[in-house]
């Protein structure tokens, strides 16, 4: 298999050697079924983050992604809000939860476990 990679990103995998078929700003990199369209490649390795990224960079992905699960919550703390058997601790877990993730990101590519939103 080899990976197509244009500015550090894999594009698309084949399963032919395309070197010079194709265009000049495209790299082909040998690689196995473990590598995906959309990961990273620089100094001969692949990334599932962007290896430009220092660790607070990395932890700003994850912050855009916790605040916009606060923000569609924000409407649960409404008390008219129907809200069924889920309790008020419950949301309050959870948002508490969404804020914490943050601080437990200690490394670069670390796989981040999201709380589960009571109401799905």
């Amino acid at each position: 298999m080899y990976a197509i990679i244009q500015n550090g990103i894999v594009k698309s995998i084949s399963q032919t050697d395309l070197t010079g078929k194709i265009q000049a700003d495209l790299l082909i990199i040998e690689c196995d079924e473990t590598i995906k369209v959309g990961q990273y490649y620089k100094d001969g390795s692949f990334y599932d983050y962007n290896p430009e990224l220092d660790l607070d960079g990395y932890k700003d992905i994850y912050r855009l992604i916790r605040n916009e699960l606060l923000e569609k919550s924000d409407k649960y703390m409404f008390s008219d809000y129907p809200k069924g058997e889920i309790t008020e601790q419950q949301i309050l877990d959870y948002r508490q939860e969404l804020r914490d993730i943050i601080n437990n990101i200690t490394e670069l590519g670390q796989e981040i476990e999201w709380p589960t939103n009571p109401f799905l």
